[in-house]
């Protein structure tokens, strides 16, 4: 089966259309679809400011990065250290001494 999305713009329902998404730093967007002639006033604003966005976003990212805090990294723990204990050989019976115990007990 084969899908077919198409795109008509949002006020005179004429294909194809671009979809726009326009948001405001005050966390207000809108995505709208529009032809080639009702989209001529966005396209307008992206020829004269495209270059300049990119240039803004540059900027806002470096004053970004200086406006917050440095990042630290986190500290990695090194296990506690034992106090090395020295090892205690077992004690060793000789088999008369483990003979003669049976006998007593």
């Amino acid at each position: 089966m084969v899908k077919l999305q198409v795109i008509g713009c949002d006020i005179c329902r004429q294909t194809p259309a671009l979809t726009y998404e326009i948001a405001a730093s005050d966390g207000r967007s809108v995505e709208v679809d529009l032809c080639s002639n009702h989209g001529e006033s966005i396209e307008a604003l992206l020829a004269d400011f495209g270059s300049l966005a990119k240039k803004g976003d540059e900027e806002a990212a470096e004053e970004a990065a200086e406006e917050t805090a440095p990042v630290v990294p986190k500290r990695t723990r090194t296990p506690a250290k034992k106090a090395a204990t020295p090892r205690r050989r077992p004690k060793v019976t000789p088999l008369e001494d483990i003979e003669a115990l049976k006998k007593k007990g």
